[in-house]
């Protein structure tokens, strides 16, 4: 990967955050000791969620209101110093990595601010200024969370294939499908990222994939990164053919994609490596998709997923400011990596059915990884809205 670039008037500052007084908590379970150990049960996540579908007229309507009171002030708080991303969610009493799911109750919506890092405020005057406890009559929660988006820089060695080890830079795949690994031919092994899916660009056929994972128009895409092949044959599978246009700035902050036109003698196929026999649509997540379980699969850490947190967040990473982006997070409970360098570029994905059969719906594209829980693990996906790159690019998924 590489090294992450901190921003001039973003250097980690420690944000002083206002407390909260302490809550008394009863527990009523005698076992909850061992749910401290996990960080949840599985009993009151279900009631959360339950409380959520049952409330969600009367919480859509405090979102609403939380949305409108951001926008007031976004562009204050995001150039704060030390802040990450801004969010509308429901309010934690607490968060770390053992209480992923501490949801105050009754839910209520908040503000989330994300910083580098906090700590408690000691009375510092401050504060109010800085990260204020409410904003209109709404909430705000304060989380520590820090972003990157950077391809993989791994010391692939070239001659290892066949018989790469899987989700290895080395992999060779004939036919070409989405989920491996693919990188500019000039970088090679040492700046690869994922391949997404086969799409159709206009009347042909074209790959989808992030732009800082291969670079402007004109460079020359690879598969395997390594660069060998097992039969000596080409290892280049297409040519990018469109980015986002630097000059346009709307779009450059909602969406991180490359075209690839396809080329090459090797075949092609619509599918994603590890998906058998799925049924392709594309999906677009709202707010009410809040806890839906999400997967990916990367060429880096191959299949993993997690819960929906939010479908609107603003991030600041890399230099770069971006909005209405995806954010997923673990399943609470699990310890589990989500996403790493060489991951960018894979689809973000619920399952649903269509009758017996599973149906893959492809509801975003993974830009750029999170702490997730202020670890410093890579614990959280960012993703952006999936129809937002195939409106911009004019793709489909048939011809």
């Amino acid at each position: 990967m590489k090294k992450k670039k901190a921003a001039a008037n973003k250097s980690p500052v420690k944000i002083p955050v206002k407390s909260e007084p302490r809550r008394k908590v009863t527990r009523k379970s005698p076992d909850s000791s061992k749910s401290r150990q996990t960080g949840f049960k599985p009993d009151q996540t279900e009631s959360v969620i339950e409380e959520f579908r049952r409330r969600w007229p009367e919480l859509n309507e405090s979102r609403l209101e939380a949305h409108r009171q951001l926008r007031l002030v976004h562009d204050q708080l995001i150039n704060k110093p030390g802040v990450t991303g801004l969010h509308v969610g429901l309010k934690k009493k607490g968060e770390s990595a053992d209480a992923p799911s501490n949801y105050l109750r009754p839910l209520v919506y908040s503000i989330r601010i994300h910083v580098q890092q906090k700590f408690s405020d000691r009375l510092d005057p401050r504060i109010a200024e800085l990260l204020p406890a409410q904003i209109g009559d709404i909430p705000t929660d304060v989380i520590q969370r820090t972003y990157s988006a950077n391809p993989a820089s791994s010391n692939a060695v070239p001659g290892s294939i066949p018989g790469a080890s899987p989700n290895s830079p080395d992999e060779f795949f004939n036919p070409v499908i989405g989920g491996i690994a693919i990188a500019p031919k000039n970088l090679g092994a040492t700046h690869w990222g994922t391949l997404g899916k086969l799409f159709y660009y206009g009347n042909q056929m074209a790959y989808l994939t992030n732009q800082h994972v291969v670079g402007p128009p004109g460079s020359q895409v690879i598969q395997p990164p390594s660069g060998v092949t097992p039969d000596g044959s080409s290892e280049i599978i297409g040519t990018v053919a469109k980015i986002v246009d630097p000059a346009d700035s709307l779009t450059r902050a909602r969406i991180d994609a490359a075209v690839i036109l396809a080329s090459g003698i090797r075949k092609r196929r619509s599918a994603i490596n590890g998906l058998s026999a799925a049924i392709f649509t594309v999906g677009q997540l709202t707010e009410g998709d809040k806890f839906k379980t999400a997967f990916k699969i990367g060429a880096k850490t191959g299949k993993t997923e997690g819960v929906v947190q939010t479908v609107s967040a603003t991030v600041v990473f890399n230099d770069r400011t971006m909005v209405n982006q995806i954010i997923v997070e673990p399943v609470p409970g699990s310890d589990a990596d989500l996403c790493s360098g060489g991951d960018s570029g894979s689809l973000l994905c619920v399952e649903r059915t269509s009758g017996t059969r599973k149906v893959c719906e492809i509801v975003g594209l993974v830009h750029a990884e999170g702490d997730g829980d202020g670890s410093g693990r890579h614990r959280s996906i960012i993703a952006c809205h999936i129809k937002d790159v195939m409106n911009y690019f004019g793709l489909r998924l048939d011809a």
